[in-house]
């Protein structure tokens, strides 16, 4: 869905929310599928780069550098270049579209 997971989840706008909601929905029906088939997780997810006993820092991978960081208590993997702030217009935390 392209949002960090340290969004806040007050400054994500509907549109992100949507994104968020397609892409949980096509990664449960994608795993449980391929699970189902004993078929191997897509190339392209990060799943198959995030478990390299990071917490912290960075590494390089064939999706973007990945960036390890303790979000709520737990380890989360992320690319920044590929994954934004919360976008919702005047909420905190977000900023509003087209403004830096």
């Amino acid at each position: 869905a392209g949002v960090l997971p340290a969004a806040p989840c007050e400054s994500l706008s509907e549109e992100q929310l949507a994104a968020i909601h397609a892409q949980v929905l096509a990664v449960c029906t994608a795993a449980c599928g391929r699970l189902e088939r004993g078929c191997d997780f897509p190339v392209g997810w990060l799943f198959h780069h995030r478990w390299q006993g990071q917490t912290s820092g960075s590494m390089a991978s064939p999706l973007g550098r990945i960036h390890f960081d303790t979000v709520g208590g737990r380890t989360t993997a992320f690319v920044p270049a590929r994954q934004v702030k919360g976008q919702a217009a005047g909420k905190a935390g977000g900023e509003a579209k087209g403004k830096a």
